[in-house]
């Protein structure tokens, strides 16, 4: 069945809030770890099945618009997740920057979560729904730009990230379709996100994971290096599921 058809997910005995998991954690895996994205997951290309196991399979179609990320911008993609999420505006000033948003880099959470990092509104929340202090916040920030600036936004940023772009509006109508909460979908893009990008070697001279890109360092196999790394993703994942508690607790 498609993988929109809610009645029809039913009646396989699948969960649809399951479903909606496994396609987000299937675009995860595109985007942050292997950056060789579908870039048209319409409803009408993918499909719902139940294995013999019993449990839900995603079925990929129309393999003609796919985009193949570079390490670069997958990487960054993956920083971009992580400030977004844990609300670090000088991660997100710096990836913003050199995705090419310029000082426009404020306006990327609105692309991804609907809210902008720099106000108290919940990730995820429609417009419609805000309080009259968040909407107030948004204006305000919107109004820093000049129309011209805002025209040249999506030009500035790369190629690839605008298909990105596209396929994750794609997967979040589908999820909001199966009943999943917004900040389940987030949390899971952001833990994903950060896995991916501090799993690599950190420089002996401080620089973070987002410098990784530039030189050739690559991963280290020393037993220090892998303690120092697995214990930094460990913290970034604490971190992430404080947000999350936080944001349930939050939720009206």
């Amino acid at each position: 069945v498609k993988v929109n058809d809610l009645k029809g997910i039913q009646q396989l005995g699948l969960q649809p809030r399951r479903v909606a998991s496994l396609l987000v954690e299937a675009f995860n895996a595109m985007t942050f770890s292997f950056g060789f994205v579908h870039a048209d997951p319409h409803p009408g290309n993918l499909l719902v099945r139940k294995s013999t196991s019993g449990s839900a399979e995603l079925v990929l179609l129309d393999h003609g618009l796919y985009r193949c990320l570079s390490d670069e911008l997958r990487l960054l993609y993956c920083y971009l997740w992580q400030a977004m999420f844990l609300r670090d505006m000088s991660l997100l000033e710096t990836v913003g920057k050199r995705l090419g948003a310029g000082e426009l880099f404020l306006l990327i959470p609105l692309i991804f979560t609907q809210s902008l990092i720099s106000g108290k509104s919940t990730m995820g929340k429609n417009f419609k729904d805000m309080t009259s202090e968040e909407k107030q916040h948004i204006r305000k920030t919107l109004r820093r730009f000049k129309r011209t600036e805002f025209s040249d936004f999506y030009s500035s940023l790369p190629r690839d990230l605008l298909f990105v772009i596209r396929a994750n509006d794609y997967v979040r109508g589908i999820s909001l379709q199966l009943s999943l909460p917004p900040m389940d979908r987030f949390y899971s893009m952001a833990n994903a996100a950060v896995a991916e990008a501090n799993c690599h070697y950190r420089s002996s001279d401080g620089r973070g994971p987002i410098e990784l890109y530039e030189t050739s360092v690559g991963r280290n196999s020393s037993v220090r290096a892998w303690i120092k790394v697995n214990l930094h993703i460990m913290w970034m994942k604490v971190q992430l599921e404080l947000v999350r508690i936080y944001s349930f607790f939050s939720r009206p």
